[in-house]
């Protein structure tokens, strides 16, 4: 197809997509206005928000109109500025006054588009990274830019912005509308680009970008911050503005010289420190200040760290957005940073300086405040770090601890203003930050892997915070143990981060239990499968503890089979009810294959004819125990009545001769010994939390436990449970969902046609399976983990925390430093 008749159809495909996506968000946006509504304690909320939902209520097609026409006006508009070696023939079929992308009239609050558009952009990043790719080879060009985008994010909020603006109602309607209606449009935004990119895909635009590296021989750089960056680099498959792939080969940066001011890095990165300030306490930064032009607090900081004899910035000439993303997911990049005298891959751990460790030792000794003390005057929790950042800066000694100290102090600022997190929470955690800054200077794996066990703690406290209403209506029992846990780590002096492994088993352990006793059904379900994978781990053992000892020996295939199945199921369960009884069943064994060997003496006639009272009575008492059926009984009896007939009139004296105490020799350990099973290998699947679904239902039964098994319900549909539409399927590995699945994750999952509520009440040991409750459903659901990581990728199942506490501090401060880079540049 030619270009340009290719850039009319993705942009109608692309407005068609966008359309929809409102259409499905609108409903819910409502909704959700009402219930915020009802929600709201204060009477200037629920009339604004009522007043919103009255006005979507009474405009909806209005309001979809106008969506159409501000999105045909932006893309005008962007298609025009897209790549300024080309300009597409084809908009000149479009007419209409068009719309500036800057016009700053249309919406007032620009921070806010900000905002959702970079909530838009984190929900459909792999397509968002594709639809960059393909663009950029639609245009041919060798770099990616997602500003050069027609179809980039900002053109979705700012249409949405545009629209509301039109109706013509008051400002406050407008903001409550926007924020709710581009919330609900966040689990939209995948599908828009989706279908963007498979409608460029079937014409044959693929997502990949060959490499091409440009080095530039050198580059004249003002000492402005407008003027930092010189001559770009093509990236690799999957990099852009924004969503840069980290290079695995650090030569693979510019290494063109810089002629840079001293001061410059640490301009920028107090720059950095003064926006993330403003995100994190707009109430608290003044309105003037900004990337460019920081306010006096800014400034005053800046000079107040900077020192007499400051050290050199940990920025150097990279972007902070590209240094952070490194440091954070591709340390090994990084290369030797300034004042770093080390090798260029980050090592697992390091030396602090003897200054900086002691300065450490002493805070912590002497300054973590109480919980209480933690809110400062202005009534938002202390950044401690950040109050103590001018001095530890002056005694650090190279670019990786100040580097570290700057990391640590934004990421908390952002998790003391998290407001998913309950604010004494908060406090708590905020009297980890001297702690936590002490491990990631001697531990770098606390900044660049998730699974370090300090950042999981912090995680876990934090999302165990998002359903406490659920767990401890009160809140004063999980409080009481986060703050045991806070005060032992406080109080340790060791030099290791195993302390923090250690708590975060006890607090699983501690939310497990709270979580069974608070639920008397919950508590039955979970006794149920406990039991059942005991009996399957038993079974599983007898099964190969009889194989063993069977091993050898020619025996007849109707014995086998019922040996194997039938009776080791008689003797697992004779020793759990029976007791010592059992080692009847377990002699049977033996008794039973000498009684059907031929008999050619008259002394082992004589014997054979006087056991067959007692092999019948415990074969019919086994039988009985097991619940066999009336016909399964009669079989066996009938079979055992023609092997002993043949037995006794058998004449072939060829047969060796098989004594009745050699055979009870060779079954001595399997009769005497029932425990003796620790060195099988073959126990099978219930070694790994498995059970067998048999003992699943004898032992529900017996519990006398309500409970709804999702597994058979979906099976027995005999259907491929499709795609829910609700929600994005999610793009965690497997193992990062693993790790979340921890008792008190709160959910969404939708097995129907509605979405609900959950709340994952207990987790297995062996992570194979799971019980949690529903909003509005009287039995807990019980699931198979496998079940409900299908469920997840189909978008089925969502959770309700995006992303932990830590790693959305981590994206907030990429954001960040994106902001900051994209407002100088503008």
């Amino acid at each position: 197809m030619d270009r340009n008749a290719l850039l009319a159809t993705t942009r109608a495909e692309f407005l068609r997509a966008f359309l929809l996506a409102v259409d499905r968000a609108l409903p819910r946006t409502s909704v959700g206005l009402f219930k915020a509504a009802d929600a709201s304690f204060y009477a200037a909320d629920q009339q604004r928000l009522i007043g919103a939902y009255s006005m979507l209520r009474d405009r909806a097609a209005d309001l979809q109109q106008q969506m159409a026409r501000s999105m045909d006006q932006l893309l005008n508009r962007s298609f025009q500025t897209t790549y300024s070696t080309f300009r597409p023939s084809f908009l000149s079929s479009y007419t209409g006054a068009g719309l500036a992308l800057v016009d700053a009239t249309v919406y007032e609050d620009q921070l806010r588009i900000d905002e959702v558009t970079g909530a838009f952009r984190n929900s459909a990043e792999d397509q968002l990274r594709d639809l960059n790719i393909r663009v950029a080879i639609l245009f041919e060009q060798d770099s990616i830019n997602e500003r050069e985008n027609p179809f980039r994010p900002f053109l979705l909020a700012r249409a949405i912005a545009t629209a509301i603006d039109n109706l013509g109602h008051l400002v406050e309607l407008n903001t409550a509308l926007f924020d709710q209606l581009a919330s609900e449009l966040e689990d939209e935004i995948a599908d828009v680009y989706n279908a963007v990119n498979a409608h460029l895909a079937a014409h044959g635009i693929a997502a990949q970008l060959q490499l091409k590296i440009k080095k530039s021989a050198s580059a004249r750089v003002d000492s402005s911050e407008e003027a930092i960056d010189s001559e770009a680099e093509a990236a690799p498959y999957g990099a852009q503005e924004g969503y840069r792939s980290a290079p695995t080969d650090p030569h693979q940066f510019d290494t063109g010289e810089r002629s840079l001011s001293s001061d410059q890095p640490r301009r920028r990165i107090e720059q950095l420190f003064d926006f993330v300030m403003q995100i994190a306490r707009p109430q608290a930064t003044p309105a003037s200040g900004s990337a460019d032009q920081p306010g006096p607090g800014a400034e005053q900081r800046s000079r107040d760290t900077a020192g007499d004899n400051p050290v050199p910035g940990w920025l150097g000439a990279r972007g902070m957005a590209d240094t952070l993303r490194n440091l954070f997911f591709n340390p090994a990049a990084m290369g030797p940073m300034r004042g770093n005298q080390g090798a260029a891959e980050a090592p697992a751990s390091r030396i602090v300086s003897g200054k900086l460790s002691a300065s450490l030792a002493e805070l912590m000794n002497h300054h973590i405040p109480t919980g209480e003390a933690m809110t400062g005057g202005d009534g938002t929790l202390r950044n401690l770090i950040f109050e103590q950042r001018a001095a530890l800066s002056e005694i650090t000694e190279d670019g990786n601890e100040q580097m570290t100290i700057d990391v640590v102090a934004m990421l908390f600022e952002f998790i003391l203003r998290d407001a998913q997190v309950p604010a004494e929470v908060r406090a708590q955690l905020g009297r980890l930050q001297f702690l936590v800054l002490k491990v990631a200077l001697r531990e770098t794996s606390l900044l660049t892997h998730k699974s370090h066990p300090a950042r999981l703690l912090v995680n876990r406290i934090g999302s165990i915070s998002a359903g406490l209403k659920q767990i401890d209506p009160d809140g004063v029992r999980v409080g009481t143990e986060i703050c045991r846990i806070v005060e032992t780590l406080l109080a340790d002096r060791s030099e290791s981060s195993n302390l923090f492994e250690t708590m975060l088993d006890e607090f699983d352990a501690f939310i497990a239990n709270e979580l069974r006793a608070g639920d008397s059904r919950v508590d039955l379900a979970v006794q149920a499968v406990e039991n059942a994978q005991s009996r399957t781990l038993r079974f599983a053992h007898l099964t190969a503890q009889l194989g063993e000892v069977l091993t050898g020996l020619t025996i007849d295939p109707f014995l086998a089979q019922f040996l194997t199945t039938t009776w080791v199921h008689v003797i697992e369960r004779a020793e759990r009810a029976v007791g010592s009884t059992s080692q009847l069943y377990r002699q049977l064994v033996p008794d039973l294959l000498w009684s059907i060997v031929p008999k050619f003496t008259p002394p082992d006639r004589a014997k054979l004819v006087a056991m067959l009272p007692g092999i019948v009575r415990t074969l019919r008492s086994g039988m009985q125990l097991e619940h066999c059926s009336a016909a399964r009984q009669q079989e066996v009896l009938n079979w055992l009545v023609d092997v002993h007939s043949r037995a006794l009139r058998s004449t072939d004296d060829n047969v060796p001769l098989l004594t009745l105490a050699s055979m009870h020799l060779h079954f001595e350990h399997f009769i005497a010994n029932p425990e003796r099973d620790e060195h099988l290998s073959d126990a099978g699947d219930a070694e790994t939390g498995v059970y067998h679904d048999d003992f699943l239902a004898e032992a529900l039964q017996e519990s006398a436990a309500q409970v709804e098994q999702v597994d058979p319900l979906i099976e027995r549909a005999g259907v491929q449970m499709g795609a829910s539409g609700h929600a994005q399927p999610t793009e965690l590995s497997e193992a990062e969902v693993l790790e979340r699945l921890r008792s008190g994750l709160q959910i969404t999952i939708m097995l129907g046609d509605t979405p609900a509520n959950g709340q994952l009440n207990w987790v297995n040991q062996q992570t194979t399976t799971l019980v949690l409750t529903m909003e509005g459903q009287p039995k807990p659901l019980m699931m198979s983990v496998r079940m409900f990581l299908r469920l997840l990728g189909l978008g089925r199942v969502q959770f309700v925390e995006t992303a932990p506490v830590f790693d959305r501090a981590v994206q907030a401060l990429l954001h960040s430093a994106e902001q900051v880079e994209q407002q100088a540049a503008a």
